[in-house]
């Protein structure tokens, strides 16, 4: 027994949690996306890759991304562009040394601007009393009907997450557990994103006491750090001010948050 435990530290494995995608890169003619960006959490720095395929189980494409950490985990970003429209393409993120994924597959959008969109517009979730509306999604992604999910703003609650475990520190915790909820179908349909007022801060007690926790989870650090919106390919800047098309519609996405006092993100 002895033994088994020791091999099992050695090849201990940090499995991507939490994957989920949006829209990337920009036609230059119809400003419509011509790729996606993948993105995902680990518990510790590890090793950013992606790989493509137009089969399942048959990757063709390897890409890399870049990681960073605003806290105690990993978030992992990798932008692929000049994709073909309209296809299905499966795909898993993660590496060789610590693990790979399961398979997900994705459908690129349309390089026609008169073609319809499906889109599904949603606001205020969190992970409690949500059990229902996810389900609803996953199963609008599950029978193809939907190309686009458009959460604006209050996403995890994580900022109110003291309000139901008091004496817990749970504002990570919120973060990661909602954002494995929806991985059903973040994975699998682009799920854009805005912040709202609870993504701003942490207003757990412990982030009050600890200047680090405060310092850390401030100014919209989760929000920007977790997601990967196209305000690059757009002008705009971080996750919060960007716009793309799809079909004939023009989304802008404006944050309306920056104006409370001393929220400025860089």
């Amino acid at each position: 027994m002895l033994v088994w435990l020791v091999l099992c530290s050695v090849y201990a494995v940090d499995l991507p949690q939490q994957v989920h995608i949006a829209y990337a890169g920009k036609h230059p003619l119809t400003a419509l996306p011509t790729g996606i960006s993948l993105s995902w959490q680990t518990n510790s720095q590890t090793l950013t890759l992606a790989r493509l395929g137009l089969e399942s189980g048959n990757y063709s494409m390897e890409y890399a991304g870049l990681s960073s950490s605003y806290f105690q985990t990993w978030d992992h970003h990798v932008v692929i562009e000049d994709l073909e429209p309209k296809t299905r393409y499966f795909y898993r993120v993660g590496n060789e040394q610590d693990g790979w994924s399961q398979e997900f597959s994705f459908v690129t959008a349309s390089n026609d601007l008169s073609d319809p969109i499906r889109a599904v517009v949603i606001g205020d979730m969190g992970i409690f009393n949500s059990e229902d509306t996810i389900a609803a999604l996953t199963g609008l992604v599950d029978s193809d009907s939907v190309d686009m999910i458009l959460h604006v703003g209050d996403i995890s609650y994580a900022d109110d997450s003291f309000l139901k475990h008091p004496f817990e520190f749970g504002y990570e915790k919120v973060w990661n557990s909602y954002m494995q909820s929806i991985q059903q179908f973040a994975a699998r349909v682009p799920y854009m994103t805005l912040p709202g007022n609870h993504e701003a801060e942490c207003h757990s007690p412990a982030c009050f006491i600890s200047e680090d926790k405060l310092n850390k989870l401030s100014n919209f650090s989760a929000y920007n750090n977790r997601f990967r919106m196209p305000s690059a390919e757009s002008g705009g800047a971080l996750n919060m001010w960007y716009s793309f098309n799809l079909g004939p519609v023009h989304f802008i996405n404006l944050d309306t948050e920056t104006d409370f006092e001393g929220l400025s993100p860089q």
